[in-house]
Formats: structure tokens, C-alpha cells, sequence
């Protein structure tokens, strides 16, 4: 038995040398599965990630809808009805995916056939292809970086609008404080003007003594005779203009001082809300820096621009993303060609090896026969 599989075995291996020596080629099976297997990794992460684009990017919840088209037991089969867009992305992605299925088949025959014009065609086939897998794998490494990438954006436009607030808010307070200014300016311009004519009230001295008036007697009705009653007069004084002055700027004053209490309490709310406002772009910013920490895009930008993580720009970003996913996706696709074209090897043709043998047919002819004949004289 052992025997018989060793005979099996050899007349294989003496087959498969005997193709090979017909089809001038062999094939290296490990390295022509490990191609055929990162075909269907891309094939199958090119139609995942599709899926993904077409529910992210053309998925309209205002149509679809599921209703109940059969059940079987306690299992719904539900019929999803999708916008028309959310269609064409899937059958995009399939377009593609079935597609990719040539691109192996197409560097076979660029390395098994024999006519240079048909490796001329097929060789611009698979280059083709290589540039419809680099599109394919981008789009799948571009979703690879888009939920930390998604993240750090949210963070950087919550940033953005609660630095616009806190600069709204210092605005309104300087136009507060631009509006106090001639309320201010007026109040103490008022102290002063009331501060001069005090001083020069007080320049002309004390108010004069009232005059007195003497009595003048009078009879009443009944004939009674009265002695009257002494009044005073205030002599005329230069100061009651002044002090006029002076009430009429105190009122003033006093409305003046309202309006500057108001606009300084203004300015006041303005600051605690200020104050406030500058912790919320904190925590924002805090919020910003963890999520750019966790953006493994924004370190390697970091890393090539020299930069703070946090200070990497959006252009930078999507200049590093573009090298960052194209590279890898057009290597992807040339490893997994450049795979397929190491898997076959050339076997070179056996050619009949020439021998140089000088031989005397008649001298051996000659023997031959002599020997025969000397036997048969013999009676053998």
C-alpha cells in the first residue's frame, strides 16, 4: 500500500513536470493563494465600506421607511425602501467590487501568454485596474480616519462658536463701556463746574443780614388801633445767581449719575457674563486638545510639519490625509499584482543534449557476425 502511494505520488510529480515543461511555466501556490486572499479582502472591505458611504452620504430617513412583507415564527422580513441615491451608491459599490474581480485574472495572463502584443494589453489592463483598487482603498482608509477625524472637527466647531461668543460678548462690552464714557466724562465735568462756583461762592463771602422793615400801625374795622408787625427783606447779593447755578447743576448731576450707575452696571453683567463665557472656551478647548490627542491623523501631520497637534490646520490635515491614504491604497494594489506576477515562474525548455560518439559499426557488425558463425560451426 505504502508502496503504491510512493508510485502514485511520483507519476504526479512526473506529470506536473511534464506540464510544466508544455506550458513553460509553475506555479508558486503560496504566493498565488496569499494574492487571491487580499483580493477578497479588498473586494469585501471595498463593498463594506461602500455600504457605509452610500448610508453616510446618500441615506435619506425622510424615505425610507420599512413595512412588513412576510414573517416567519417570531422573525419579520421587512422590505427597506431607500432613495434613489442611496440605490445608485450600492450599485456603484457592487460595480466596482465586481469589477476588482479582473484584476487578478488579467496578471495571470500577462505572465502566461506568449504573444508580446496580447502582455502589451494586458499589462495596460492591469494597471488600469491597480488604479480602480487605489480608489477603492481609499475610500475604505479614508473611513478608517473619519470617526477620530469627524470628532476632532465637532470639537474644533464648538471651539470656534464659543470663541465667537466670548468675542460677542467683549465686543458688547466695550460698546458698554465706549457708551459710559461721555456719562463719566459728563459727571465729572459737572463736579467740576459745581466745584468753581463753589469757590466762588465762597468768594463773596457770607449772604448779607436780612433788613428789617419797621411796623407800620394799622386800624381794623372796629376801630382798634394795632402796632404792626416788623418784616425783613433779603438785601440783593450777587450769590443767589450762583446759587441758582449750582441746583440747577446738582440736578443734573444726579441725572447724570443714574444714567453712569446704569451703563457701569451694564459693563458689570457684561464681565461676569465675560467670565463665564471664558470657561466654556475652555472646557471646549480642553475638549479639542483630547480629541486631536486621539486623532492618530493629527499626530502624524504634527509629526511632518513640526507642529503642535493642536495647532495642525485643516489644509494640513487633508494635504497629509491625501498622502496618507493614497500611497497605502495605490501599495496595496500593486503588492497584491506584483504577488500574483511572482507566483509564476518560467520553466526553461529541455533540449536533447548532443553526444560526440565515434562508432565503428562495421568493426562491431564485423564481430557480431563472426562470433555468431563460430557458435553455429560448433553446434551450438
Amino acid at each position: 500500500m505504502e508502496i503504491e502511494k510512493r508510485r502514485l505520488a511520483r507519476r504526479k510529480r512526473i506529470y506536473t513536470k511534464m506540464v510544466e515543461q508544455k506550458e513553460g511555466y509553475r506555479v508558486h501556490w503560496k504566493r498565488f493563494w496569499i494574492a487571491y486572499i487580499i483580493e477578497a479582502g479588498i473586494i469585501g472591505s471595498t463593498a463594506y465600506a461602500g455600504w457605509h458611504f452610500a448610508n453616510r452620504y446618500a441615506g435619506d430617513e425622510a424615505t425610507a421607511g420599512a413595512t412588513q412583507v412576510a414573517a416567519i415564527g417570531s422573525w419579520i422580513l421587512p422590505s427597506v425602501h431607500h432613495s434613489d441615491a442611496w440605490i445608485m451608491a450600492i450599485v456603484a459599490t457592487l460595480a466596482i467590487s465586481i469589477a476588482e474581480l479582473a484584476r487578478m485574472p488579467l496578471v495571470q495572463g500577462f505572465r502566461t501568454q506568449r504573444s508580446k502584443v496580447m502582455r502589451g494589453f494586458l499589462l495596460l489592463g492591469v494597471l488600469m485596474m491597480c488604479v480602480v483598487t487605489t480608489k477603492s482603498m481609499s475610500q475604505v482608509m479614508e473611513q478608517m480616519f473619519h470617526p477620530r477625524l469627524r470628532y476632532v472637527q465637532a470639537a474644533s466647531a464648538n471651539l470656534r462658536v464659543e470663541q465667537s461668543n466670548l468675542a460677542k460678548l467683549e465686543a458688547q462690552k466695550g460698546s458698554a463701556e465706549a457708551h459710559s464714557k461721555p456719562m463719566t466724562e459728563s459727571v465729572e465735568r459737572l463736579d467740576a463746574q459745581l466745584l468753581e462756583l463753589n469757590k466762588s461762592l465762597q468768594g463773596l463771602g457770607p449772604r448779607p443780614k436780612p433788613i428789617a422793615i419797621p411796623p407800620k400801625p394799622w386800624t381794623d374795622k372796629r376801630g382798634k388801633r394795632h402796632k404792626g408787625v416788623t418784616t425783613y427783606t433779603n438785601p440783593p447779593w450777587s450769590g443767589d445767581a450762583l446759587i441758582k447755578q449750582i441746583e440747577e447743576l446738582n440736578a443734573k448731576r444726579q441725572a447724570a449719575a443714574e444714567q453712569q450707575t446704569s451703563a457701569g452696571m451694564t459693563v458689570v453683567n457684561f464681565d461676569e457674563q465675560i467670565a463665564d463665557q471664558r470657561n466654556i472656551v475652555t472646557a471646549k478647548e480642553n475638549a479639542h486638545r483630547e480629541a486631536v490627542t486621539n486623532s492618530q491623523l493629527h499626530s502624524f501631520t504634527a509629526m511632518v510639519f513640526g507642529k503642535d497637534p493642536v495647532e495642525v490646520a485643516d489644509g494640513e490635515v487633508h494635504w497629509f490625509l491625501r498622502f496618507f491614504v493614497l500611497i497605502p491604497a495605490l501599495m496595496i494594489a500593486l503588492a497584491s499584482s506584483l504577488l500574483m506576477m511572482a507566483a509564476y515562474e518560467r520553466v526553461p525548455s529541455r533540449r536533447p543534449e548532443k553526444f560526440n560518439l565515434d562508432i565503428n559499426a562495421d568493426g562491431t557488425l564485423a564481430h557480431f557476425v563472426k562470433s555468431t558463425a563460430s557458435q553455429v560451426m560448433k553446434g551450438q
